[in-house]
Parts: structure tokens; C-alpha cells; sequence
């Protein structure tokens, strides 16, 4: 229904357009004597109805081959750039119809950049970062990431930890022009700058075709670890949701102590499935180790 309605209003901006166009060449041209005193003003308000229309008509055209390819949040960001710069060209054009003198505002143009540029470079920063994360497609909206930037390097390995990230986990909501969305597992949205996420490390799980993941369990030490193990490994057989999406299953021991066995569970997976087969495994393991 909204593509419909997409694609309907397209058509109206296109016919805008053509009208627009149109009547600019036949006044030009064709047009009576007595409108030569007002031909600036009257072309120069064509000009920017037909500007108006192809800039809108176009812009609908990105969004609408963005929607084709599931990537419509993506899309309509660098639509919104297109407009902007789109607009900035029919006003200078405009301009130039109109007889005004654009050099001198050119020339004032960047003068007042310059301030601007030193007093907003975060902003201009951002702006800039998101065209290039729209180039360059590190992820889409929807793609499960971990963003972990520059300026903060590993957290050293604690017993029993590996090495963190520090970082944002989250799904991708949208690239906007000067934000990233992402939502995080808490369902909470986290804006987080262009100009850090250019920068960051970015782990995007949607597009590892397998996964490579562990789960950790704690063993009594009491417990007989080569009995867990086969029973473990019979369980997970035995579960239809690990034995379709777990491949190459393994259960090691990766540290002791006094009061348990630290074991690691791990196995390959597609991103979409990992979430839910280490909690099916996690749940798997606690029954087998309440058994023994």
C-alpha cells in the first residue's frame, strides 16, 4: 500500500515537472512580446517548480530502489543528502536565471564555510562520515553488530574472561546523516555519532557465514568430567534445534579449581540461530550436570 502510494506520487512530481518544463520553452520561445518585462521572474519560477519536482521524483527513486532491496532506512538517508545537495544547486541556478551576481556570494559563501566549518566540524564531521557508511555498506538496517572504537583498546583477559570489547552490541535501526542507530539487545536505541562508527572496529555477524561460538558451564569437581561429556554430547544429539544448526560440537575443559571445572562448549552456527542454540545448549548442560 505505501509503495503504491510511493509510487503514484512519483508520478505526480514527474507530471509537475513536464508541465513546468514544458511551459518554460514555449514562453521562451513562443511566449507574447508583453511578458518580456516579467520573462526573469517567470522562468526563474518555472525553472524552481521543475527543480522542485525532479529533485522530489528522484529522491522517491532512490527510496523506492532502497524498499527492492530491503535496505530502505539506508535509502532514505542518502536521499536526504541527494535533496540537500540537490537544492543547493537549483538555488545557485536560480540565481545565475535571475541575474544576480553568484561570484560575490560565492566568494561570501565560503567565507562564512570557514567559520562555520571551524565552529560545526563535529557536525560537518558526521555528515560527511555518514555519506561514506552509505558508500561504503560495512552493514544494512537489520544486521546484528559490535561496534568498538579506536580510542579504547581490548580490556585485558580476567580469570575466567577472554578479552572484551568495549563496546555497542545491537541491531542496526537506520544510518542517518549525522547519527547510526542502534538498538540494543534491551530494546534500548543508541544514537551513536558517524564520525565514531567510520572510525570503530565493526564486527557484522550477518555477514559470517558461520559463527564460531562457545558456551561456558561450571562443573562440580566432584563430578566425573568424561561422564558429563558423553552425556552432554547425547543430549545435544538428542535436541533436534542443537542437532540442526550446532556443527562441529566440542566440550573441553578450559580451566580447574578447587570448587568446579570451568568447560567450554563450542560449537559453529549461522548468526541468526546463535543466540538461540547456546541457550539451548546452556539449558541441555545444566539438566545432564543435575543428572550425574
Amino acid at each position: 500500500m505505501q509503495e503504491a502510494k510511493k509510487s503514484s506520487t512519483k508520478k505526480i512530481w514527474i507530471a509537475i515537472f513536464v508541465i513546468a518544463a514544458a511551459l518554460f520553452f514555449m514562453l521562451k520561445y513562443y511566449g507574447p512580446a508583453w511578458l518580456l518585462q516579467y520573462d526573469l521572474f517567470l522562468y526563474a519560477m518555472l525553472a524552481a517548480i521543475a527543480g522542485i519536482a525532479l529533485i522530489y521524483a528522484a529522491s522517491l527513486s532512490i527510496e523506492g530502489y532502497g524498499t527492492k532491496r530491503n535496505a530502505e532506512k539506508d535509502y532514505k538517508a542518502l536521499s536526504g543528502v541527494f535533496k540537500m545537495l540537490a537544492y543547493a544547486v537549483l538555488v545557485i541556478v536560480i540565481l545565475d536565471m535571475l541575474r544576480v551576481n553568484i561570484t560575490g556570494i560565492l566568494v561570501g559563501a565560503g567565507f562564512l564555510g570557514i567559520v562555520i566549518g571551524l565552529a560545526a566540524q563535529n557536525t560537518i564531521g558526521n555528515l560527511f562520515a555518514g555519506m561514506m557508511l552509505l558508500y561504503a555498506k560495512p552493514f544494512h538496517s537489520g544486521d546484528e553488530v559490535e561496534l568498538s572504537t579506536w580510542q579504547y583498546g581490548l580490556i585485558a583477559q580476567t580469570y575466567p574472561h577472554g578479552n572484551i570489547y568495549p563496546g555497542i552490541t545491537g541491531k542496526i535501526d537506520k544510518i542517518g546523516v549525522i547519527y547510526t542507530t542502534i538498538i540494543e539487545k534491551t530494546g534500548m536505541p543508541v544514537f551513536v555519532p558517524n564520525s565514531i562508527v567510520i572510525q570503530a572496529l565493526i564486527f557484522n555477524k550477518n555477514m559470517a557465514v558461520m559463527n564460531s561460538m562457545q558456551v561456558r558451564v561450571e562443573l562440580d569437581i566432584k563430578k566425573d568430567f568424561q561422564k558429563f561429556k558423553k552425556m552432554a554430547k547425547s543430549a545435544f544429539s538428542s535436541d533436534r534445534y542443537i542437532a540442526k544448526n550446532a556443527k562441529d560440537v566440542q566440550i573441553v575443559i578450559d580451566d580447574i579449581n578447587t570448587a568446579y571445572y570451568g568447560v567450554g562448549i563450542l560449537f559453529s552456527c549461522n548468526s541468526e540461530s546463535s543466540a538461540k542454540v547456546s541457550q539451548h545448549i546452556k539449558e541441555a548442560s545444566l539438566r545432564v550436570s543435575s543428572k550425574l
